[in-house]
């Protein structure tokens, strides 16, 4: 029976070398970690061949013609035989799985016990931004990028969807930023290994602005971290 829990991001630093020893020459233990820290199709199978990539696009191949695929759309503005509760957000009807969004979170998932059979009413959040988080979530995984990570990374904090968050953070880990920015963003969300990789580029001695808004919108704790960092002391750990 399938888990009704998607491995918490604490999961996936939990790594050591010995774990690792040999994984990429497994199939089976590299795709149980690449579960873990919940990478796209098109993640995995860049990792290693093995692992099947993409197994919602459809191979049309006809001997004699061009090669192309069939990307999977879902129209989340009607039910079909799975997805029958309507998430209601701005009066605007959303039709989901419950089942489905229970594993990814815990939030939806005791919302949706608290009220069988009705539907749940989503209040103070956008209907596009609520669109393209279940778009990320469900095949074909929209990528996280510049332009949708404001719209899901507080949905996903929100609705503690942990392997969500995980994508925020990878994707932010990899992404050219202002400092602060991202600083504010890892202590705001709780991203803490964005938080530590953060305070590992602070220097001794640098110029960090700590007169504007972003400063001062960060925690007390992270703002001693800084400033310590910034005195010389050592980077916390991961």
């Amino acid at each position: 029976m399938a888990s009704n829990r998607l491995p918490s991001t604490a999961s996936v630093y939990d790594y050591g070398d010995d774990d690792l020893a040999g994984i990429f020459d497994d199939p089976d233990r590299l795709e149980m970690a690449a579960a873990a820290v919940m990478l796209t199709p098109s993640h995995r199978a860049a990792i290693n061949p093995l692992i099947a990539p993409q197994p919602f696009a459809m191979d049309t191949t006809v001997k004699g013609m061009a090669t192309s695929s069939l990307e999977v759309s879902i129209d989340f503005t009607r039910p079909d035989g799975q997805r029958t509760r309507p998430l209601v957000v701005e009066g605007k009807r959303l039709y989901v799985d419950e089942h489905y969004i229970s594993v990814w979170s815990p939030v939806l998932r005791a919302w949706c016990i608290e009220c069988p059979q009705r539907e749940l009413i989503l209040p103070n959040v956008k209907y596009e931004n609520v669109l393209e988080m279940l778009e990320c979530i469900h095949p074909t995984y929209k990528e996280v990028d510049e332009k949708s990570l404001h719209s899901i990374l507080p949905l996903a904090f929100d609705y503690q969807m942990d392997g969500l968050l995980h994508r925020c953070e990878c994707y932010l880990i990899t992404t050219k930023m202002a400092f602060l920015e991202k600083l504010w963003i890892a202590d705001r969300y709780s991203l803490h290994r964005l938080l530590v990789l953060c305070l590992r580029e602070v220097r001794p001695n640098a110029k960090v602005d700590i007169t504007g808004p972003r400063y001062y919108g960060l925690s007390d704790r992270v703002k001693v971290l800084l400033l310590e960092r910034l005195h010389g002391s050592l980077a916390p750990e991961v």
